[in-house]
């Protein structure tokens, strides 16, 4: 089985948009929320593979910092702190 960390990572951002769009369940955003961590390594794997998706991919994240935050999830206020921060 093929690993596509591009994918997993749109994936991943789909499914918590979902989660943001609505009111979500509080045990399964709570569970986003912790999937967190994998999300940011599917992000660094992917921009060693195709780096200009991934950063289309990030500044659509980044722009939903306030959102993100919100839920518990620690966005940088600075895009290159982001960036830093997924290791890309």
């Amino acid at each position: 089985m093929a690993y596509h960390p591009l994918r997993l990572a749109q994936g991943y951002w789909a499914w918590l948009k979902s989660l943001l769009a609505g009111d979500a369940d509080p045990d399964e955003l709570l569970a986003a929320v912790e999937e967190w961590t994998p999300f940011r390594r599917y992000l660094e794997d992917a921009a060693l593979q195709d780096r200009e998706a991934t950063l289309a991919l990030a500044q659509e994240i980044f722009a939903e910092r306030a959102r993100l935050g919100a839920q518990g999830i620690p966005i940088p206020e600075a895009w290159e702190l982001f960036l830093a921060d997924l290791g890309i």
